[in-house]
């Protein structure tokens, strides 16, 4: 300020401006990039059924219940275009299964009696009993997104420590400059 006073031509206005629109931007790219992440992440909640066709003695053929009354040791069943409810192996039938959405492989695996059946993947054709082994958030998805949810949510302590201090840096800059303009 005081060069702007006495009509010096070194004037410094561009530095607090650039460091402020980086600060700025930086919050911006860092909000968008955690908004498009959680989109992302909307697609993996989306692996996870409502319901499951649960199999008893009393429904032999199945019986759609809500996904959360599903336990472990209970026998399902899983048809063409399902999407497995949880992890386990398959007592009977075979089918073929895209396990794209959990491992990346983009050729179908072929699923018969012992084989295992993750939560997720998606049946292409084809029929299998299986017992559930584990279910919700102990299953492969359910891992999968608690960990993408609990790294969405906390921050590193570079990017705590930088908060803090960003968040006094503007008021004190500001501070500085009316002192230094009232001097």
């Amino acid at each position: 300020h005081y060069n702007w006073m006495v009509g010096s031509i070194h004037l410094y206005f561009d530095t607090a401006c650039m460091l402020i629109t980086l600060v700025l931007l930086g919050k911006f790219l860092e909000q968008q990039a955690r908004s498009r992440v959680r989109r992302d992440l909307e697609s993996f909640f989306a692996l996870q059924p409502n319901k499951v066709r649960v199999l008893s003695d009393a429904w032999p053929r199945g019986k759609y219940a809500h996904i959360e009354q599903l336990g472990p040791g209970d026998r399902f069943t899983v048809e063409a275009d399902e999407i497995v409810p949880a992890d386990g192996f398959v007592d009977s039938g075979s089918a073929t299964v895209d396990e794209s959405s959990l491992t990346g492989e983009p050729r179908p695996v072929r699923l018969e009696k012992g084989g295992a059946v993750k939560s997720g993947t998606k049946i292409l054709d084809g029929r299998v009993v299986a017992t559930a082994e584990k279910v919700g958030a102990e299953t492969v998805l359910g891992r999968m997104i608690a960990v993408m949810a609990r790294s969405l949510e906390q921050k590193s302590a570079f990017e705590s420590g930088t908060d803090r201090m960003l968040r006094w840096f503007v008021p004190i800059i500001a501070g500085l400059a009316v002192g230094t303009g009232a001097f």
